[in-house]
């Protein structure tokens, strides 16, 4: 090609490197992630911006949303391939366990060392009319069962209800 005495004008022409997206699946970031795109190959450090989902644990993240392991933490280092990609945070649900204060002549049947978040807790109490606080909160039992839904680490107290005491 050969450029006379007329104006030729070139135009660059440009390709998007693949993009490097975060998911929070389910959870959310206190401070938005910004979307990358680095050259395909590079290396890229994990993001240190770990998203929250109340009752679940981060475990890290994966290139599939369903996946039940972390395969990247923050800090470590990807290597971009040349496919627009996504990873996804994994979560597991939060364990909680049951602290019991439990007054003399009553017992406590049916509690498990720990639970995971939004577990049924069900359980009975032996005695004679034992006053039932869980977090606090006098709860009543059905049929001589009581529960309830846990949602954090939680307090039982079970209380002499067949003694009353005035002030």
């Amino acid at each position: 090609f050969t450029m006379k005495d007329s104006p030729v004008t070139l135009y660059a022409v440009w390709e998007l490197n693949p993009s490097l997206t975060y998911d929070a699946n389910g959870g959310k970031f206190t401070y938005q992630v910004e979307t990358l795109y680095p050259q395909e190959g590079s290396n890229v450090t994990i993001t240190s911006m770990i998203p929250t989902l109340d009752g679940y644990v981060f475990i890290g993240w994966n290139e599939n949303k369903n996946a039940t392991a972390g395969t990247y933490n923050a800090g470590d280092t990807f290597v971009m391939p040349n496919t627009d990609t996504v990873l996804y945070a994994i979560w597991k649900k939060a364990e909680y366990t049951i602290s019991q204060t439990v007054a003399t002549g009553y017992v406590v049947s049916g509690l498990l060392s720990s639970y995971q978040y939004n577990d049924e807790v069900t359980f009975t109490v032996s005695g004679t009319k034992p006053k039932v606080y869980v977090n606090g909160e006098l709860i009543t039992p059905i049929n001589d069962t009581y529960s309830f839904i846990i949602t954090k680490n939680s307090t039982l107290i079970v209380a002499d209800g067949s003694k009353v005491s005035l002030i």
